[in-house]
């Protein structure tokens, strides 16, 4: 599995925009001090599904399935793609119930965690499409630089 613990997301994130999205070289130093600040808060990287969502949940068992987005990271990086807008308090609630500690650390590195998901998700995308023959389809071709793009989301708007 890909490395996306929160000490390598900044590298990640400085790669990626060199070569999809040069304009967003300003949110280098807020990655890299959030990240940081992640990695400090914990809890230790763990294999997170970077997908997950009531369509990649079998309905038997509540299992996970479609792992090839996965990556070694933040185990609050899911938070990204299946928190609803409407429902992102209470998700996060839900899902941190299950975490021991400081609730407030704990959502605070939720926050985090979702916020730099942007960087897994873009890295997620940009592997599915180097696997397109030719050239992607028009709705996809810009997925990478779109998910950058949310770096320049406040942190806890997700």
């Amino acid at each position: 599995m890909p490395d996306a613990r929160p000490r390598a997301l900044p590298g990640i994130a400085a790669e990626l925009v060199r070569r999809r999205a040069p304009h967003l070289r300003d949110l280098l130093p807020l990655v890299a001090d959030e990240a940081a600040e992640l990695d400090e808060l914990g809890p230790a990287p763990t294999a997170q599904h970077d997908d997950l969502h009531d369509g990649n949940v079998l309905a038997a068992g509540l299992r996970p399935f479609d792992w090839g987005d996965a990556c070694v990271g933040h185990p609050f990086t899911s938070l990204r793609v299946g928190l609803r807008p409407e429902r992102a308090a209470a998700d996060h609630a839900a899902y941190l119930a299950g975490w021991a500690g400081d609730p407030r650390r704990l959502r605070r590195a939720a926050d985090l965690a979702a916020h730099l998901g942007a960087i897994t998700r873009a890295v997620s995308w940009e592997r599915a499409l180097a696997s397109v023959p030719g050239t992607p389809p028009p709705e996809f071709a810009g997925a990478v630089v779109s998910w950058l793009e949310r770096l320049r989301d406040p942190v806890g708007r997700v």
